[in-house]
């Protein structure tokens, strides 16, 4: 499950290189690879959070880490930290509804032109 978060925020890196050093405007990618972009980057790291916090548990707490994660709950566990994290990164396709939100222009001398 943690390789398949890293997997997909590998899946990322294309579109951040593109919207940081190729050509961030005009943005020439579509709404739905900008909304899929930022919704991507929130699943995984809601994921990757919730994964080292079973890390912390499981050192900090070995004793209750063994008693109350057994493999028969670990597949529960899971599938409720990516529904969680799947519907925690849901309202950024609503946030970032348009393309505007990917440009990034670190060029623009007033506040109100860069984005």
């Amino acid at each position: 499950s943690l390789a398949a978060a890293d997997v997909l925020m590998l899946l990322t890196v294309p579109v951040t290189l593109y919207r940081y050093f190729w050509q961030y405007y005009p943005w020439a990618l579509s709404d739905a690879v900008c909304k899929l972009y930022f919704m991507a980057r929130q699943l995984c790291c809601a994921a990757i959070v919730a994964f080292t916090t079973e890390r912390y548990v499981a050192i900090c707490h070995p004793m209750w880490a063994v008693t109350g994660l057994r493999p028969a709950r670990m597949a529960y566990l899971l599938a409720l930290i990516w529904l969680l994290a799947l519907v925690s990164s849901a309202p950024l396709t609503v946030v970032y509804g348009q393309a505007s939100a990917c440009v990034l222009d670190y060029t623009s001398t007033r506040r109100e032109k860069s984005v």
